[in-house]
């Protein structure tokens, strides 16, 4: 009996400190890692890597309420808000502030940097602050009729986002606030609201204060050249995908979850390579990343996305034109035109605050402007604000270890001087 005691002890005190210790998972500096990440002093066990949105929000102390709506075609989108509480420094309350990520992400990449992060700094500073979920993403992944594995759900692009999506969201907003919001876009998230704007000029007007467009996407016909080369690829990709896939990509199942860990963690030199096509695509840029971080945004930043998006904007990379989707031979059926209708930017009229980085390989300095000067004039009220660092892209704004004084700070000084303007 003696000699299973002993063995048996010694398993419980082991699990009992493995409990009480989780497993070190990120480290202060690169090299750190490969230097025996377990006893090494330098690293510590991060939980986001491994949280969900709300987990992560909570485990920050702050307040969290989430919301579902259901679209006008039957899909059920969760928004998470974080009300503003009062705090010690008796700031005044802020307007409701809407967050949107961008293609094949989730309201994670406001989160992901821990009290850096958009989310957290926006409520830190008295805004009422609200995250939305694309369809299709880990926390808007059901519908009222269809599921993921049916080709028919993922029949989407961003015009959907724009047209469906954003209306949903936003009315739950401004029905519990019953004030305008302040939309803060990230790339797709730009995109979106360009179509929302475009489709909806008065309702937007009634709803909307203020726009920030965040590495805003519209033309691209100036994508940097690495990016059109690849796009063949792409189309390849898409070829096979409708074959033989069921039109998503990149799903969060539990499945996917456990090989990204095992494929991508837990050194450098295996989460870059997860990180791959987002450096041969001018994505991220090494300079700006964040030890600490990567091991959060190579297993968290990463959601679903439908091929019938990425291929929306391939079409707008070859013709140049920000439009609606190429149905070719069934456009007349479609939109009783032989071509797609553009997007007419002129019918926005709600205020725009556009973000861009040099470096960005898809909202070029080119893009950025050539969208800008479609805008009215009362759209276009501000200059167009450039990050002051020659090393951030397209994915840094949510991702950078300097994306807050960078991008985040100018973001809240910006709204501070403009709050008798326009909020």
């Amino acid at each position: 009996m003696q000699n299973f005691l002993v063995p048996f002890c010694v398993f419980v005190c082991f699990v009992r400190v493995s409990y009480q210790n989780p497993v070190n998972n990120v480290c202060t500096t690169f090299l750190d890692y490969y230097k025996n990440m377990i006893y090494n002093p330098n690293c510590y066990h991060n939980p986001d890597v491994y949280l969900s949105v709300p987990e992560i929000i909570k485990r920050y102390d702050y307040p969290l309420q989430t919301y579902q709506v259901t679209t006008n075609d039957g899909y059920i989108l969760t928004v998470f808000r974080i009300p503003y509480v009062q705090n010690f420094l008796k700031r005044s309350i802020g307007p409701p502030v809407f967050l949107q990520h961008g293609i094949a992400q989730s309201s994670m990449v406001f989160v992901n940097i821990g009290r850096r992060s958009l989310a957290f700094t926006l409520a830190d500073n008295g805004y009422d602050v609200w995250l939305g979920n694309f369809r299709g993403s880990v926390y808007s992944n059901k519908h009222k009729y269809l599921n993921g594995d049916n080709k028919t759900y993922w029949n989407f692009t961003f015009h959907e986002n724009g047209v469906y999506d954003l209306p949903a969201q936003l009315n739950v907003v401004t029905k519990v606030t019953n004030q305008k919001i302040i939309y803060i876009g990230y790339s797709m998230g730009s995109t979106a609201y360009f179509v929302y704007n475009t489709q909806y000029p008065e309702i937007a007007k009634n709803t909307i204060r203020i726009s920030i467009s965040i590495a805003p996407v519209a033309f691209l016909k100036n994508v940097d050249k690495q990016i059109k080369f690849i796009i063949e690829g792409w189309c390849q990709l898409k070829n096979i995908h409708d074959k033989n896939g069921n039109g998503g990509i990149f799903r969060r199942t539990k499945g996917y979850i456990a090989r990204r860990q095992r494929i991508c963690l837990p050194y450098p030199v295996k989460m870059r390579f997860c990180l791959l096509s987002a450096y041969i695509f001018g994505l991220l840029d090494t300079a700006e990343e964040d030890p600490e971080i990567l091991p959060v945004i190579v297993m968290q930043d990463q959601d679903a996305v439908a091929m019938k998006t990425v291929y929306h904007y391939v079409q707008l990379v070859r013709c140049g034109r920000f439009q609606q989707y190429d149905y070719r031979e069934l456009n007349d059926e479609i939109y009783g035109t032989s071509a797609p209708p553009q997007y007419n930017l002129s019918n926005i009229n709600v205020p725009n605050f556009f973000i861009r980085a040099n470096r960005d390989s898809i909202s070029t300095q080119k893009n950025v402007e050539e969208t800008f000067k479609f805008l009215s004039d009362s759209a276009k009220p501000f200059d167009i604000f450039v990050v002051s660092s020659d090393a951030f892209r397209h994915g840094d704004f949510v991702t950078a270890r300097d994306v807050r004084i960078l991008v985040y700070e100018p973001i809240l000084d910006f709204l501070e001087k403009n709050k008798n303007k326009f909020l």
